[in-house]
């Protein structure tokens, strides 16, 4: 498995949202995502596969899977380019994708903590996604 974490590691962040956008440049199943709340106690990972799939996962102590599901809101496959949100917000946990919500639940268990980015895959290399830009603003 590969996994690579980027975040703003200059400020930490109680209610977040990230608005990505991303171009998967692989010919490989990966994973896009959005981490937030991120600290030595845990994160929140909001995870899109390029097959249409998508996960919400709190990691502490382990990665615990919250949500998962599909939607045709993904754009899949190579070249497609796909605009992610997730914001953190009190007790609140929420994932669009191409501005279509795909699911919002809740968790306290993370208040507080940096904010990012995330590409993984399970099985396939080379993994290639471009970020075309990242943005945190306000939920």
């Amino acid at each position: 498995s590969t996994y690579t974490y980027a975040y703003y590691g200059a400020y930490t962040y109680k209610d977040i949202r990230v608005d990505a956008e991303a171009v998967n440049r692989g010919a490989n199943t990966n994973y896009t995502g959005i981490v937030c709340r991120v600290s030595d106690r845990g994160w929140y990972e909001f995870n899109i596969n390029s097959s249409g799939l998508y996960q919400i996962w709190k990691v502490a102590g382990g990665y615990n899977l919250l949500r998962s599901g599909g939607s045709t809101s993904i754009n899949q496959g190579r070249g497609e380019k796909n605009t992610y949100t997730a914001i953190c917000a009190g007790d609140k946990l929420g994932l669009w994708v191409n501005g279509t919500e795909l699911w919002t639940l809740s968790d306290a268990e993370l208040d507080e903590g940096y904010a990012g980015v995330t590409v993984s895959s399970e099985d396939y290399k080379p993994v290639e996604v471009h970020f075309d830009w990242v943005a945190f603003s306000e939920p």
